[in-house]
C-alpha cells in the first residue's frame, strides 16, 4: 500500500535562552564553526535529515524531540523517511547563526500509514496534573504548549510526551501513559540556569556595575541575581577613579563574589583663607574660609579674597597628590583727601555713610569707589575714584545748589516771597535751591501761597500763582453732615525705621507735596449720610465707621465725589506717615524740612500714649467717638488707635532711594493700613508700622480717612 505523507511545519523560531548548542552541548562543524541546533519535535521515528550539501553532524532523539546539528551556513535541509522516500524539502525562514537553539514543530493534517504508535482512545479520559518548581513554567504536551505550571487537566486515554520549560532554567521532558483509572501527577524541580554575583569595589563604595557593556543600574556593594550562566564582563566606574573589568565564567545555581580594586584618578586638595575669605578654584565660587575636596591631575588657579583684597597661588596636580595651603589676602592701602563747597557735606561710599567734609582718610583699602557728596538744597556731587596703594587720592567738589526757574502770577505785578523773604515782583525769574520752597504772592491786599519742590533732576521749573490758591482749614458737609479737613504743609522726611521690623526698612528720604487730610476718621454720620446704611459693629454716629473692606471705601469715595464735585481719595502711605508723625506742624509760613518723626502721633514718650491714642491698654475692647483724645502737631486726631486706616497703596518693599510723592507697589495682593486699634499694642501702633490686609477684608478694626489734593 502507498504511503502518503502529508507533513507540514506548524512552527519554526529561535529560543533565545537555550545554550545547549553553546554551552551544555556544543558541536563543531566541518567548517571549523560551532553548529546551530535544531530541535525537531515530532510524534514519529524513521526520519532522516540532510542540510545542503553538508553532511549533517549526527543526530539523537529524545523523548519525542530529535536534535539535528546542522552547520551555521545552511539555508535549508531535507527531510526523508526509510520507509517513504523523501517527505519535504524545507528552506529555513531565518538566518541560522552559530551556537544557536532553534525549534521546528511537524504536524500531519493526515495519517502517514506503517508510522501511528498507539490507537486514539477518545471515549475514556483521566486527568493529568503537572507542577514545577519554580511554578509558573511553560508546558507542552506531545510538543503542543497547553499553559503555565501548575497545571492540571482531563485528557484522553493514551501516551504523552510532555515538557516544562522556563527562562534561566533547564528545559526537563518525558512521557506519561494516561490508562484508565489511575490519573497521573509530574512534580518536575527545574535545574537552575544561572546563578549569581556579589560585587563590591574598594577603596571607595558605590561604584556604577556594567555587564556585558551595559548598565545594571545597580552600585556596589549588591548582589545581581539571575545572571545566566557562561562568561560575562562585568565593569565598574566611579568619579575620580579609572575604570575596571574583569571577565567572569558563572556555572548555573553558582554564588559568586567578584571585588575590584579601583585606582584613583584624583589628588586630595585642602585649602584655608586667612582672614577669612571667599575661596575660588579657577574662578569658581566654592567655600568661604576653607574647602576641602578631590580633584582631577591638571593646571589649577586657586584664589582667596578677602574684603577687596585678594591672592593667587597656581598649582599644577598630579594624579595622587595630597596639596593642603592657606591662601593669605593681605591688604593694600592708599589715601582719600576730600573737600567741598560748601563743607560739611555728607559723604557716602560705595552707598555707605562714612563722614562729613572736609576729611582725610588713611588706610583705604585700594580698588574703585562710588564716592556721592550731598548737602541739603544742593545737587549731589557723585564721582567713581581709584586709590592707588601707598597714595593719596584728592577730590575739591562744588556742589551746585538750584535750578533756573520761573514764577508768574495772574495778574502780574504781584509782590514775591520765597521762604518768607521777599525778591521782587512777578513774573520773576532766577536760579532757586533744590528742595522744597513757600511761594507767596500779594497785591491789592489779597495774598496767596503755594509750596514747591525744585528736583535735581526732572519736575517742574515753571510755576504760575493766582490768588484763589488759599491753603487753610475747611469743612466739607454732605447731607447736613460735617466734615473737617486739616491743611498739611508738604515737605521732606525720613520714611521708615531702621531699629524695628523689617518691613519699615531701610530708612529713606521721601518727600509729600502739601494736601489736605480729615481732621478725624469718617464717622458712622457721615457713612450713612453718603451710603445710606451703616455696617459698623460698634454704633454711634460719633463713632469711627469700621467694618469696611477697602474695596466698600472705594465705593464710598465714588458716590462723595459725585455728591461734592470734588476728588477725595485715601492717604498714600507717605502721605499717612509724614502727617501722622510730623513734630513741625502745621506752620505755614516757613519752608517744609527733612526732619525726624514722633513714635506715636503727638509723642515719643511710652508714659504719654494715653493721652493721644485709643489701644488695647485704655479702650477698653471697643471704639470711641473720634477727637476724644489730644490731636497731634497738624491738628489731627486718632492718627494712632481707636481703628486702623486704609491707605491706597499696594503693599510692597521700600526702595533705599530718595523719593517724590511715592504711591506704593505697582500691585499686589495687599493694601496697606496704618496707625494701629483699640485692639492694638503700642508696638504694632507705632507711625512706622506697616500693616497689610486684603482688600476685600472686613473687620470692626479697619476703618479709614480722606485726603484732598492742595490747589
Amino acid at each position: 500500500m502507498q504511503a502518503k505523507a502529508d507533513l507540514s511545519v506548524l512552527s519554526f523560531r529561535k529560543i533565545e535562552n537555550d545554550s545547549t548548542a553553546r554551552v551544555i552541548a556544543p558541536k563543531m562543524g566541518k567548517n571549523g564553526n560551532l553548529c546551530a541546533l535544531i530541535k525537531v519535535i515530532t510524534p514519529f521515528n524513521g526520519f532522516v535529515w540532510k542540510s545542503d550539501d553538508w553532511s549533517i553532524t549526527p543526530t539523537y532523539h529524545k523523548n519525542g524531540v530529535f536534535y539535528i546539528y546542522i552547520p551555521n551556513s545552511a539555508t535549508r535541509f531535507t527531510i526523508w523517511h526509510n520507509k517513504l522516500g523523501l517527505i519535504r524539502d524545507y528552506n529555513y525562514p531565518i538566518h541560522i547563526e552559530k551556537g544557536t537553539v532553534y525549534e521546528m514543530i511537524l504536524s500531519t493534517e493526515k495519517s502517514i500509514p506503517n508510522l501511528k504508535t498507539t490507537e486514539e482512545k477518545a471515549l475514556e479520559k483521566q486527568r493529568i496534573t503537572i507542577t514545577t518548581d519554580p511554578s509558573d513554567a511553560d508546558i507542552s504536551l506531545n510538543e503542543q504548549f497547553v499553559g503555565k505550571s501548575p497545571y492540571t487537566k482531563e485528557l484522553p486515554l493514551g501516551r504523552y510526551n510532555w515538557r516544562v520549560g522556563k527562562n534561566y532554567y533547564f528545559n526537563e521532558s518525558g512521557s506519561a501513559e494516561l490508562v484508565s483509572g489511575r490519573p497521573i501527577k509530574i512534580d518536575q524541580k527545574l535545574k537552575r540556569g544561572f546563578g549569581t554575583l556579589y560585587v563590591t569595589s574598594a577603596p571607595n563604595k558605590g561604584a556604577l556595575i556594567t555587564m556585558d557593556g551595559l548598565s545594571t543600574g545597580k552600585k556596589t556593594p549588591c548582589k545581581l541575581d539571575s545572571v545566566p550562566m557562561g562568561n560575562h564582563i562585568i565593569g565598574v566606574s566611579l568619579d575620580m577613579y579609572d575604570t575596571s573589568k574583569k571577565s567572569v565564567n558563572l556555572a548555573a545555581a553558582e554564588n559568586k563574589p567578584i571585588s575590584f580594586y579601583m585606582h584613583p584618578n584624583f589628588a586630595d586638595v585642602s585649602l584655608v583663607s586667612d582672614p577669612l575669605g571667599d575661596i575660588y578654584i579657577n574662578g569658581a565660587l566654592k567655600a568661604n574660609g576653607s574647602w576641602k575636596g578631590r580633584l582631577e591631575p591638571g593646571e589649577y588657579v586657586f584664589e582667596a579674597k578677602h574684603d577687596t583684597v585678594s591672592v593667587v597661588e597656581q598649582k599644577k596636580l598630579e594624579m595622587g597628590d595630597v596639596y593642603s595651603f592657606t591662601l593669605r589676602p593681605t591688604a593694600s592701602t592708599g589715601g582719600l583727601k576730600i573737600s567741598s563747597s560748601p563743607n560739611t557735606a555728607t559723604v557716602k561710599i560705595d552707598g555707605k555713610q562714612v563722614c562729613q567734609t572736609p576729611v582725610m582718610l588713611k588706610k583705604v583699602l585700594v580698588g574703585s569707589y562710588s564716592l556721592e557728596l550731598s548737602v541739603l538744597g544742593y545737587k549731589i556731587y557723585s564721582e567713581r575714584i581709584t586709590i592707588t596703594e601707598g597714595q593719596t587720592t584728592s577730590i575739591n567738589a562744588n556742589l551746585s545748589n538750584g535750578r533756573f526757574v520761573s514764577i508768574a502770577s495772574t495778574p502780574a505785578g504781584a509782590v514775591l516771597k520765597i521762604d518768607g523773604v521777599k525778591v521782587g515782583k512777578t513774573p520773576y525769574n532766577a536760579i532757586v535751591s533744590f528742595g522744597n520752597h513757600i511761594l507767596e504772592i500779594e497785591q491789592g491786599g489779597e495774598q496767596a501761597e503755594k509750596m514747591v519742590i525744585i528736583q535735581e533732576k526732572g519736575g517742574e521749573t515753571a510755576f504760575n500763582m493766582n490768588f484763589e490758591m488759599t491753603f487753610k482749614r475747611f469743612t466739607e458737609n454732605v447731607n447736613k453732615i460735617a466734615y473737617d479737613l486739616q491743611p498739611v504743609r508738604g515737605g521732606s522726611f525720613e520714611m521708615g525705621s531702621e531699629k524695628d521690623e523689617s518691613a519699615e526698612k531701610p530708612l529713606h528720604t521721601v518727600a509729600v507735596n502739601s494736601f489736605y487730610v480729615g481732621k478725624t476718621e469718617v464717622t458712622q454720620a457721615l457713612w450713612q449720610a453718603v451710603m445710606g446704611e451703616n455696617p459698623s459693629a460698634f454704633k454711634g454716629p460719633e463713632l469711627p465707621v469700621e467694618n469696611v473692606s477697602w474695596e466698600n471705601v472705594q465705593q464710598f469715595i465714588s458716590k462723595l465725589n459725585e455728591l461734592t464735585h470734588k476728588k477725595y481719595r485715601l492717604p498714600t502711605e507717605a502721605e499717612w506717615e509724614y502727617a501722622a508723625g510730623s513734630v513741625r506742624g502745621a506752620k505755614l509760613t516757613l519752608a517744609a524740612t527733612t526732619e525726624a518723626h514722633n513714635t506715636w502721633s503727638g509723642t515719643t514718650k511710652d508714659a504719654s500714649i494715653n493721652f493721644y491714642a485709643w489701644h488695647d491698654a485704655n479702650a477698653s475692647k471697643c471704639t470711641h467717638p473720634v477727637s476724644s483724645k489730644q490731636s497731634n502737631a497738624f491738628g489731627l486726631y486718632d492718627m494712632t488707635g481707636n481703628v486702623w486706616e486704609w491707605c491706597s497703596d499696594w503693599y510692597g518693599a521700600y526702595e533705599s532711594e530718595g523719593q517724590t510723592n511715592p504711591t506704593g507697589a505697582a500691585t499686589g495682593s495687599y493694601r496697606v493700613c496704618r496707625g494701629g486699634s483699640w485692639f492694638s499694642s503700642p508696638r504694632i501702633s507705632r507711625v512706622s508700622y506697616r500693616n497689610l490686609i486684603s482688600p476685600n477684608y472686613r473687620t470692626d478694626e479697619i476703618g479709614f480717612r480722606l485726603v484732598l489734593d492742595a490747589k
